[in-house]
C-alpha cells in the first residue's frame, strides 16, 4: 500500500509498481544529499574545518575551472597549445560559439540550456506516473536538482553538461520519435546528427552504438560513425598549424593525460572508474603500495601495463551480451553500454554518473515487475547522491574519499545483478530483418 508521504511509500521490498520506484529513490536523492549537505556543513560550522570536510564539491578555488580552460582553449587558432587540452577536436567547434561572450555570460548560457533540458526530460519521462500535480512536480524538482553528478558537474562547469545533451536528443528519437512510424525517418536523422556529434566529442557515447547493432540497424549504425569521423576531421582541419602537426600535439597532450590521471593522484580525487577502484583498494586499502603518494603513484606505475585488463575485456563482453541476447529489456539494453562506459573506462569522474537518467526514466516507466526492483532502485538512488563521509587519502585538490571504491562497486553490482538477469531470461538472436526497433 502507497503512503500519503510526499517522499517514501510503504514496501513489502518485493515488486514494485512505477510509483513506488520514483518515490522509494526520491526519497534516496532527498534524503541522501541533504544529509551530506549537513553533514559538511556541521565540519564547517562545529568543527571549523575547511576544504575537503566542508564540501563534498571540489576545491572552491577552482570552481567552473573546467569550463573557463576549454573556452579559453577554444578561442585560440589551436587549442592543442594547451596541454590540459583534451578534448576531440570537434569540441571545440561547439565551444566556440561561447567564446564570443564574456566568460560567466557564456557560463549562464551553458546552465540555462542544460536546465531547461533537464526539466523538460523528467517532465516527460514522469508524465505517465498517475500522480497528483504536486506529488509530480515534486519528483521532478528532486530528480533535477538533488542529483549529486548534475550538482559536481555545475560545480566544474564541465562540458559533459553538454554532452548529456546530445545524448538525450538521441535518447529521445530512439526511444519515443521513432516508435511513431509517420516520424520515423525524422527520427533516425535526429539520432544520428545527435549521437554523431556525441561521438566526435568524446569518443565513449560510440559504446551507444551497441543499441543500433541489438536492433540490427546497421545502416543507422554506419552512418553514426561515418558522421562523427567527418565532423573530426572538420574540426581539426578548422585549426591553425595543419592536420599532421596537431594530430601530433594532441597525442602529447593525451600521453600527459593519461600520466597524469592513470598514474598519478588527480585521477583518484572524485573518481569512479574500475581502474581507479584498483589502483586504491590494491595500493592503498591492501597496502600493496608503502605509505604516501608517490609510492601509490609508483605502483600506478607498476600495474599500468594491464590496464586494458580493466577496460576492454568486460566492454567486450557487455558488448557481445548486448549484441546476442534477444529482446534485453529497454532500459537493460540502454543501460549496460552506459554503465561500462562510466565504470570501465580507465579515467572517469562522477558526473559522468548523470548519464544514468535514461537507463532511469526506462526503468521507472517499465510496466513490467521484476523481484530485484528493489535492489536496482536503491542501487541507481546510492550512486546518484555524495559519499564523501571519510576520506582514505588526504590532498590538497583532490582528496579520495570513500565514494572512489564504494561507488565502481555498486555499479559492478548493479551489472552483475543485469547480467545475472539476464542469464536466466537469455534467448541467442536468429536473424532479424529491417530498421525496426524492438518494439
Amino acid at each position: 500500500m502507497v503512503s500519503k508521504s510526499w517522499l517514501v511509500t510503504r514496501l513489502d521490498f518485493t515488486e514494485l509498481d512505477r510509483i513506488q520506484k520514483i518515490r522509494v529513490l526520491r526519497a534516496i536523492l532527498f534524503f541522501g544529499t541533504v544529509g551530506s549537505y549537513l553533514f559538511h556543513t556541521w565540519w564547517r560550522l562545529v568543527r571549523r574545518h575547511g576544504f575537503p570536510r566542508d564540501t563534498f564539491f571540489f576545491t572552491p578555488v577552482a570552481r567552473y575551472s573546467d569550463f573557463f580552460d576549454i573556452v579559453r582553449s577554444a578561442a585560440k587558432p589551436s587549442p592543442y597549445l594547451d596541454q590540459t587540452s583534451v578534448y576531440f577536436p570537434f569540441t571545440f567547434l561547439e565551444v566556440f560559439p561561447f567564446t564570443l561572450f564574456d566568460p560567466l555570460i557564456a557560463l549562464g548560457v551553458l546552465f540555462a540550456i542544460f536546465f531547461a533540458f533537464l526539466i523538460a526530460f523528467h517532465t516527460f519521462w514522469l508524465r505517465d506516473a498517475r500522480e497528483s500535480a504536486l506529488q509530480y512536480g515534486i519528483s521532478v524538482g528532486i530528480f533535477t536538482i538533488f542529483s549529486f553528478p548534475v550538482l559536481f558537474a555545475l560545480d566544474r562547469g564541465n562540458f559533459e553538461l553538454l554532452l548529456l545533451i546530445h545524448i538525450g536528443v538521441w535518447f529521445m528519437a530512439q526511444e519515443w520519435l521513432f516508435r511513431r512510424a509517420d516520424f520515423r525517418r525524422l527520427a533516425t536523422v535526429v539520432s544520428v546528427i545527435a549521437l554523431g556529434s556525441a561521438i566526435a566529442m568524446k569518443g565513449y557515447p560510440g559504446l551507444l552504438l551497441l543499441v543500433n547493432l541489438a536492433e540490427r540497424r546497421f545502416k543507422t549504425m554506419f552512418a553514426t560513425l561515418a558522421l562523427a569521423g567527418v565532423l573530426t576531421f572538420v574540426g581539426l582541419a578548422t585549426m591553425g598549424d595543419g592536420l599532421a602537426l596537431e594530430l601530433a600535439r594532441y597525442q602529447g597532450n593525451l600521453l600527459h593525460f593519461r600520466h597524469m590521471y592513470s598514474v598519478r593522484h588527480p585521477g583518484l580525487g572524485y573518481g569512479i572508474s574500475l581502474w581507479g577502484f584498483v589502483r586504491v583498494y590494491f595500493g592503498k586499502v591492501l597496502s600493496l603500495a608503502p605509505p604516501g603518494d608517490t609510492q601509490l603513484e609508483k605502483f600506478s606505475a607498476l600495474i599500468l601495463p594491464y590496464s586494458g585488463f580493466a577496460t576492454i575485456v568486460p566492454i567486450a563482453f557487455v558488448s557481445t551480451v548486448v549484441a546476442l541476447v534477444r529482446k534485453l529489456p529497454r532500459w537493460q539494453l540502454f543501460g549496460l553500454p552506459i554503465f561500462s562506459f562510466i565504470l570501465f573506462t580507465e579515467v572517469s569522474f562522477v558526473y559522468k554518473l548523470m548519464h544514468l537518467i535514461f537507463p532511469i526514466a526506462l526503468f521507472l516507466n517499465a510496466e513490467t515487475k521484476s523481484p530485484d526492483d528493489t535492489r536496482y532502485v536503491v542501487l541507481f538512488g546510492l550512486l546518484l547522491i555524495p559519499k564523501d563521509y571519510r576520506y582514505l587519502i588526504m590532498h590538497h585538490n583532490y582528496p579520495v574519499s570513500l565514494a572512489t571504491v564504494i561507488d565502481p562497486v555498486l555499479l559492478l553490482i548493479l551489472i552483475t545483478l543485469v547480467l545475472s538477469e539476464v542469464w536466466k531470461n537469455a534467448r541467442l538472436v536468429g536473424p532479424i530483418k529491417g530498421e525496426a526497433a524492438i518494439p
